[in-house]
């Protein structure tokens, strides 16, 4: 049997937001539509956490997962994501191990997959969450409890792929307020 261990490490850290990404021009016919977001922080702060690190060993099964809940604060009160990391679960050409989802706590389907080439190919990720403005008084950040929890954060290993050895991939999520 092969050892195979996953180990991820998530690292929070703060940035803000830049112009706006998604605009999209209307198209001919009877009438025609066109959007943009303005995105506008200013003084906003913002702080996540609840991450822990993964581990993975081999079983039977190739297929692992663990999910983790992540807790925020932003005076904004809305939340996006980004991820950065190595990483595909279907065929590409950057073959890695493993997937990452963050999806909302209340509604799974809505959900950032990074690894699917799909929702989070915005600069930003696409979905955004609602988080409270502060932490209450007496509040800590020592656990990722229900009142501050604005989404899971999934990881999925499949690990058919990989040879004998230990895995080390360092996670960075990056926090925006919007």
């Amino acid at each position: 049997m092969k050892k195979i261990s996953m180990f991820v490490a998530a690292v929070a850290t703060v940035a803000s937001m830049g112009t706006a990404m998604a605009a999209t021009d209307g198209k001919l016919g009877a009438t025609s539509e066109g959007n943009f977001d303005i995105y506008y922080s200013r003084g906003a702060q913002i702080q996540v956490w609840g991450f822990k690190d993964v581990h993975f060993a081999a079983t039977d099964d190739v297929k692992h997962d663990e999910t983790m809940s992540l807790c925020a604060t932003s005076t904004s009160g809305d939340v996006r994501f980004k991820v950065g990391s190595r990483f595909y679960m279907h065929d590409t050409e950057a073959k890695g191990a493993y997937s990452i989802t963050i999806a909302d706590k209340a509604e799974a389907s809505e959900s950032d997959v990074w690894g699917a080439g799909e929702l989070a190919s915005d600069v930003y990720g696409k979905q955004s969450f609602t988080a409270k403005n502060a932490l209450a008084d007496g509040a800590t950040t020592e656990t990722c409890d229900a009142e501050y929890q604005v989404a899971d954060l999934k990881v999925d290993l499949d690990d058919s792929d990989l040879a004998e050895g230990t895995y080390k991939q360092t996670v960075t999520v990056t926090a925006f307020p919007i």
